[in-house]
């Protein structure tokens, strides 16, 4: 299955909670237009600030999470690309990429499309 995927990061300065609150209104932003799109499945995350995520930048040497992901999960390519045709879908996603630019640090921030494979765990 097709998903799309942002993997976000605040701009520099910007405390967690004003991030977070900018972040709920992009999420709340990005529903109001799940309908147009051939969405299957949507998932929002934040990254926990927790001191098991600092022992695992120092252990590994990773760099610091992302501070919120979203990833959506698409019926096909060609459905997607119908949807983005359409004038009233794309005004709302210039206003989401408007409100992107606000709080997200897009240098440093990840969007990108990927093909997921599901299996069970073993």
């Amino acid at each position: 299955m097709i998903k799309y995927v942002q993997c976000v990061r605040r701009r520099p300065g910007m405390e967690v909670a004003e991030f977070r609150a900018h972040w709920e209104e992009y999420l709340r932003m990005s529903r109001s237009f799940a309908g147009d799109l051939p969405l299957v499945r949507v998932s929002e995350s934040t990254a926990l600030l927790v001191e098991a995520n600092v022992r695992i930048m120092q252990g590994r040497g990773t760099a610091e999470p992302f501070d919120a992901m979203l990833e959506l999960w698409l019926e096909g390519a060609g459905a997607l690309e119908a949807a983005l045709g359409r004038p009233e879908v794309h005004e709302k996603l210039t206003r989401l990429q408007e409100k992107q630019e606000v709080f997200m640090d897009l240098e440093a921030s990840v969007f990108f499309f990927a093909w997921e494979n599901v299996r069970a765990a073993q």
